[in-house]
């Protein structure tokens, strides 16, 4: 387990590192950004659109692009059991760097409008300028038999521009 867990320390640790920085030589550009977020988040027995509001900084430093987007948003599967599932979202996510790696956490108020669960979800996986595809776990915080959410998450996101800020 220790093992793992520095494992984990390290990749993580590595998106920060650069080989060939030498800080006269390199630009540094800062975009920011009023954007619509798409997505599809996929469980074991459903799917999930999401569709919400963020606000995406990107920095490029020489080669290496590096975002960060915080965002409120909504999944919604009108399909499981049926029966519609609507999850309001709030979270945050960063991406690029050198090992084009996306890390990120939601938290989701899923109901069907009977029952709700409240869900923290940690995201791992790749990531891009405005797009990124992730691992998710959805860990329960309240109401851990609710139907139709799985731990298990894959997400794939894209970002499009809605408004340029200076």
């Amino acid at each position: 387990m220790k093992r793992k867990i520095l494992f984990l320390l390290l990749v993580l640790c590595s998106n920060f590192l650069f080989s060939q920085d030498r800080k006269d030589s390199l630009s540094v550009k800062t975009n920011r950004e009023f954007v619509l977020l798409t997505g599809v988040n996929m469980q074991k027995d459903s799917w999930f659109a999401e569709v919400g509001i963020a606000n995406y900084i990107e920095k490029t430093t020489g080669y290496h692009p590096f975002s960060a987007t915080y965002f409120v948003s909504t999944e919604l599967n009108a399909f499981t059991e049926n029966k519609c599932v609507i999850g309001p979202k709030v979270g945050a996510w960063a991406s690029g760097g050198a090992g084009a790696i996306s890390i990120g956490a939601n938290v989701i108020y899923y109901t069907d409008f009977h029952n709700f669960t409240l869900k923290f979800r940690p995201e791992i996986g790749v990531g891009i300028r405005r797009a990124r595809i992730v691992y998710g776990y959805n860990l329960s915080l309240i109401n851990k038999n609710f139907e139709g959410i799985s731990n298990h998450v894959i997400g794939i996101n894209y970002l499009i521009r809605v408004h340029k800020k200076n």
